[in-house]
């Protein structure tokens, strides 16, 4: 039976031929753009906020302009009642806007959150508590260490700090550092202190060849002991003697006066320098308790 007679038509889709290409409706795309853009509705109430809008500009600014403030290091104390304790940090902070973060294991550490109440603080603990805290030195008061080198020992120390003045260097202290060995009479390494805010660079001390003549090198202060600092008045690590309010323990004998006061050394001459020796009777740590003392550096070998 034929197709036509079935009520069917032939089919429209017929195959075509090799070579014939397939027949493609041109569509402007400029006017679909503008259609799609038109039958699109945004759902956001708002407008569009301009580039030119300063809100986000000034908030980033007010964050850049106000710096979090550092908070000064914590006050240790020791041997002492909780109770204690907090009656004295009210009598040193009366004021209600005042606070002191506690926090207590086999010691008492107190957080003050400005350097005004620290200082208040340390003032007061060191009548009430005396030998039984210490504490560190905060930020602002921190210092870099510089050798000079090529100034004469007999140089008078404050006549080089004018002059070290005179040319924009601002040290607040000079010490002589103490040598082994001379190389020749009058060779000295001094020690300079500057504030750690005064940025104090290398660069810039190196094209500084001369001071008073003198022709000078400079190095970082690197201190010989690589071990944890040691506190030179209790004997204790962890802390200087420079903010240290413990009790004094000899470094010699670990009884309760200062080192350079210990009665029981005695002068010896060696290398023809005159030399204190403590008794080996009395050698004790005032740390371990064993018979050295208490800057020995193998304290393991001993125990």
């Amino acid at each position: 039976m034929k197709g036509s007679e079935c009520g069917f038509k032939g089919s429209k889709n017929k195959k075509r031929g090799p070579g014939r290409p397939r027949k493609i409706q041109s569509i402007n795309q400029n006017e679909t753009d503008n259609q799609s853009e038109a039958s699109i509705e945004s759902e956001n109430t708002y407008g569009i906020l301009s580039d030119d809008d300063p809100g986000d500009d000034e908030v980033t600014q007010k964050r850049l302009k106000t710096p979090k403030q550092k908070l000064p290091p914590p006050i240790i104390i020791h041997n002492q009642r909780i109770h204690d304790v907090h009656t004295y940090v009210k009598e040193a902070l009366p004021e209600t806007h005042s606070s002191v973060r506690y926090k207590v294991d086999d010691r008492i550490k107190l957080f003050c959150k400005s350097t005004e109440d620290w200082i208040k603080l340390k003032t007061v603990l060191a009548d009430k508590v005396k030998n039984n805290f210490y504490t560190f030195t905060p930020d602002s008061e921190k210092r870099t260490k510089v050798v000079l080198y090529g100034i004469p020992d007999s140089i008078c120390l404050e006549y080089l700090k004018n002059k070290l003045h005179d040319i924009g260097l601002n040290v607040l202290e000079i010490k002589k550092l103490k040598l082994s060995k001379q190389r020749y009479k009058d060779q000295a390494h001094l020690l300079l202190y500057f504030n750690k805010n005064d940025n104090i660079r290398m660069y810039n001390l190196n094209s500084i060849t001369t001071v008073d003549k003198f022709i000078v090198q400079w190095r970082y202060y690197a201190a010989k002991n690589k071990g944890p600092t040691q506190c030179s008045r209790c004997q204790n690590f962890g802390h200087s003697k420079l903010n240290c309010n413990l009790q004094i323990k000899c470094m010699r004998c670990a009884e309760t006066h200062p080192t350079d006061q210990c009665r029981h050394t005695k002068a010896l001459i060696i290398n023809d320098e005159t030399v204190k020796r403590c008794k080996p009777e009395k050698l004790k740590c005032a740390n371990c308790g064993g018979g050295h003392t208490a800057v020995f550096k193998d304290l393991s070998t001993s125990n």
